[in-house]
């Protein structure tokens, strides 16, 4: 049998590569540095996470202001504009309840103006033209006299008129210091009379001119009521 020889030498290891010893030396460099580095702080990792966690509470807190900022500016709004319309509604009513009773206050008012213009010339008028046509018969004998003065020297002038109004226009004339032949005429109404002259008549219709006005005053009070019942 054989019999391997042991030596020293047999139990020695072998010489380490250069590549061995960079990698043995990187390695113990490697626990060295884990050696020396600080080990954690718990409190600092407590307080960066508080730090964090803060962070988060703020910016929620601000998102959800930022959101419900938005919400409130929205319903405010929404609110804003709903009494805006309530408002400008209120108003349009009372502007137009106004206009009705600024409208039915015209109507009262121009009514009210009709019927006084129309008892005016109905019935104060024609108590006013009675004296008022010797007034106005003087004046057409005073123009008839000084033209025919001019022409043809003494004037011969003629004024008929109704039978009851001869005395009053007797009296006008007078006072005028006017000459004319008076004659009554039942063929004229009681606002009539003729100035008669030559080849000349000077009409005189007082009732006439009351007529003309009561058509102006229906006339102007038909167009009015026309124009407010159009607008």
């Amino acid at each position: 049998m054989n019999t391997a020889r042991l030596t020293w030498e047999t139990f020695e290891a072998p010489t380490p590569t250069p590549e061995r010893r960079s990698a043995v030396i990187e390695e113990f460099r490697h626990d060295e540095a884990l050696a020396e580095a600080p080990l954690p702080d718990p409190e600092a990792e407590r307080d960066a996470e508080i730090t964090a966690l803060d962070a988060m509470l703020a910016r929620a807190r601000g998102e959800g202001r930022a959101e419900g900022f938005e919400r409130g500016a929205a319903t405010a709004e929404a609110a804003f504009i709903a009494e805006r319309r309530l408002i400008l509604a209120d108003i349009r009513e009372r502007i137009a309840d106004a206009d009705l009773l600024r409208q039915r206050s015209d109507a009262a008012a121009c009514a009210a103006l009709r019927a006084l213009a129309e008892a005016l010339i109905s019935s104060v008028a024609p108590a006013l033209a009675g004296p008022g046509l010797a007034a106005e018969i003087a004046d057409a004998v005073a123009a008839a006299h000084d033209a025919l003065t001019r022409e043809r020297g003494k004037p011969h002038i003629e004024v008929r008129a109704p039978g009851d109004r001869l005395a009053e226009i007797r009296v006008a004339l007078d006072d005028a210091g006017l000459v004319a032949a008076l004659t009554a005429d039942a063929t004229l109404g009681a606002l009539e009379a003729q100035v008669i002259w030559g080849d000349g008549v000077d009409a005189i219709d007082l009732s006439a001119c009351l007529d003309a006005a009561h058509q102006a005053i229906r006339l102007h009070f038909d167009n009015d009521e026309e124009l407010r019942a159009h607008g």
